[in-house]
């Protein structure tokens, strides 16, 4: 049994998404304030290229500190941040795709 498939057996799927938010969770801030101004004028697709080489070294670290503090074997870090690093740049594409939403509204009210 490889690693991939022992992590999956050992774990069911509240507790991957649970690490998943968690890695989430202590990489959103930091991305967000790095990348938030700049990415308010570009497209979708290169807002998502942008948050991807910007999360590119912080989520993986983040990654093996979870993993880790949860017992779990550390080539596991890989699997679940590339997961999170997906989940991160989709919820922050959300909350720009709001953020501009409401900035139209705004304008369309005054």
């Amino acid at each position: 049994m490889n690693w991939l498939a022992w992590v999956r057996w050992q774990l069911d799927d509240r507790q991957i998404e649970s690490l998943i938010d968690e890695i989430g969770a202590r990489c959103r801030q930091t991305v967000v304030e790095r990348v938030l101004p700049r990415i308010a004028g570009m497209s979708l697709p290169e807002a998502r290229g942008y948050l991807r080489a910007r999360s590119a070294r912080l989520v993986p670290c983040q990654a093996v500190r979870v993993v880790v503090a949860a017992g779990l074997p550390r080539e596991s870090a890989t699997w679940l941040g590339e997961i999170a690093k997906q989940d991160l740049i989709e919820r922050t594409l959300l909350d720009v795709r709001k953020r501009r939403w409401d900035a139209s509204w705004r304008r369309k009210a005054a």
